[in-house]
């Protein structure tokens, strides 16, 4: 895998992790509101499942370093992603409770999974690229702020241009299907490194 695949991985992973915690507003609102109670859970339990992301990413990392496990994290993220078509309304309408505890409970439900692997994502492809400790530093930050550069365009892009003309459930196929074919793209480069 060359470094310009890794690059636009991180970076769609990036933008995807914003575009469905800006889209859950979306999805909970119907049901909870839009406050700032329901706001901080969304932001929340996506900035523990990165962090939880970061740590396996890491942890998988120390133990092997195959490419191919980003090919694997991309397509399982993209599961995650679209088994929250079938069951968001389900939930929503089953889930009941307070504001607080609803909106907390149906994000930890949508957005976990999705951003666990987004986080395993990201370091995983920093230690993949990492050949040596003199250059940890640089590659680190470079794919670090190429992730955020693709959140602020998922936040933009889903703010301005994908909640205003499209459903919910188009949007969250979309994503899924960005995933599932970056997956591909992964497996194409890497089987073309290999050759």
């Amino acid at each position: 895998m060359n470094i310009k695949v890794g690059k636009l991985i991180v970076f769609i992973s990036g933008a995807i992790t914003m575009v469905l915690e800006i889209l859950g507003a979306r999805i909970i609102a119907p049901f909870f509101g839009t406050t700032i109670i329901v706001w901080s859970n969304l932001i929340g339990v996506v900035l523990i499942a990165m962090a939880l992301g970061y740590y396996l990413g890491g942890s998988l990392a120390d133990k092997t370093q195959k490419p191919k496990y980003i090919t694997q994290l991309l397509f399982a993220a993209s599961i995650a992603i679209f088994l929250i078509v079938p069951i968001y309304k389900y939930i929503l309408v089953h889930i009941g409770g307070s504001i607080g505890i609803g909106s907390l409970v149906s994000a930890f439900l949508f957005l976990t999974m999705p951003g666990i692997l987004s986080g395993m994502i990201i370091t995983y492809t920093i230690r993949i690229f990492t050949h040596s400790i003199d250059t940890l530093g640089k590659i680190s930050g470079n794919l670090y702020g190429i992730s955020t550069l693709g959140s602020i365009a998922g936040v933009f892009f889903t703010s301005l241009i994908l909640i205003p003309n499209f459903s919910v459930r188009t949007i969250i196929i979309s994503a899924g299907a960005t995933l599932l074919l970056l997956s591909l793209l992964s497996k194409i480069s890497l089987t073309s490194s290999s050759s």
